[in-house]
């Protein structure tokens, strides 16, 4: 019992969810003045100043919209329910996952005037093929309506079948996102915020959304994710092999730590060395905001380095015991990030490598 009872419950916290998503890619569709009501006069309404609006029914189901389908019988009912004004709407859409049954007579509905349309629901109720009561009922109330009223209303309808579910859903938001020049790293991110704003316009009153409200949190959400992230390739401290020694040992930063007779550290530091020139040569996402940041990043820590060899200077400093501060203190941070030792120290020994100037020996 409890398990029905849970699965039920995920079952309907799914298909709000897909009304919400729904109700976030119509947002996209508002113009200026326009509005979004979520659990209003339906699942999701186009609100518009001309009354040319949307009122959508999202149904995310598996099966076939039958001609006797409750999706379809129990929205037309809802639509024709006095408290219901359709006449703010130019449309009245039933979206739905599911393809029309191989029998279906609703296959033909979006191609038929409105004489025909109710031709075809006569035609389905006095089929008498339902096996639910409780739809043969809402089928014979439906039909004996106000004949005006009931063409104006079924005049509006649409059956848009077999749409996106909601993964589809949110790959057609990613595209929205990207398009806007948001980053590959940070659609995610970009789109997680949109979700939460939207479920965040609830309240116990009402549930909307505006052009005004929805256009300053793009405006905001784009200033907040257009620039890429910095983040770094897999650094991890480890010892070169025999082979990548052989190859690198007459590089001048080796040579610069066999002057200071510090043959102890060599792995170490051909490691570093080989995984930031690595790390350099990688066709990585967000390729030139690393190599600009490493670069910049650089600088900084050979200035850094060059203080401390001054000061080891004037105090007479062993170079080994230069060496080992400059090696093990903690990185500087680059944008709240602290990086990895091996690629701070890869970067020192890089810039060994390539200034003449730069020396561990102090004298």
């Amino acid at each position: 019992m409890y398990k029905e009872t849970k699965n039920s419950a995920l079952t309907t916290a799914r298909a709000f969810h897909y009304q919400v998503m729904i109700g976030l890619i119509q947002c996209y569709n508002m113009k200026e003045g326009d509005l979004i009501h979520i659990e209003k006069d339906g699942d999701v309404s186009l609100i518009t100043q001309d009354n040319q609006g949307t009122q959508i029914e999202a149904k995310n189901f598996s099966d076939s919209l039958t001609d006797h389908h409750p999706n379809f019988w129990k929205t037309l009912k809802n639509w024709l329910a006095p408290e219901f004004n359709h006449k703010q709407y130019c449309s009245l859409v039933l979206h739905t996952t599911q393809p029309f049954g191989a029998k279906s007579k609703l296959g033909q509905w979006n191609n038929l005037n409105t004489e025909n349309r109710l031709e075809l629901l006569n035609q389905i109720k006095d089929s008498k093929c339902s096996t639910n009561s409780n739809i043969s009922i809402i089928e014979r109330d439906v039909l004996a309506l106000d004949e005006s009223n009931l063409k104006a209303v079924i005049s509006k309808i649409v059956l848009f079948t077999e749409q996106e579910d909601e993964s589809k859903l949110k790959q057609i938001l990613s595209s929205r996102i990207a398009m806007s020049g948001i980053p590959d790293g940070n659609i995610s991110s970009y789109q997680d915020s949109l979700i939460g704003f939207i479920y965040n316009q609830g309240s116990k009153e009402k549930w909307s959304v505006s052009y005004d409200d929805f256009k300053a949190k793009l405006i905001d959400l784009t200033s907040q994710f257009s620039r890429s992230v910095f983040t770094f390739p897999e650094f991890t401290i480890r010892d070169a092999s025999k082979a990548e020694i052989t190859e690198n040992l007459q590089k001048d930063f080796v040579n610069k730590i066999t002057d200071i007779d510090y043959l102890d550290v060599i792995p170490r530091a051909i490691g570093d060395y080989l995984q930031l020139i690595n790390s350099l040569n990688m066709e990585l996402d967000r390729y030139p905001t690393y190599r600009d940041k490493t670069k910049k990043y650089q600088s900084q820590i050979i200035a850094k380095y060059e203080s401390k060899y001054r000061a080891a200077r004037r105090n007479q400093k062993n170079s080994q015991d230069l060496y080992d501060e400059v090696t093990e203190e903690n990185p500087m941070p680059i944008e709240n990030i602290t990086p990895h030792l091996s690629y701070r120290n890869g970067l020192i020994h890089d810039a060994m490598n390539t200034k003449e100037n730069l020396k561990w020996k102090v004298e």
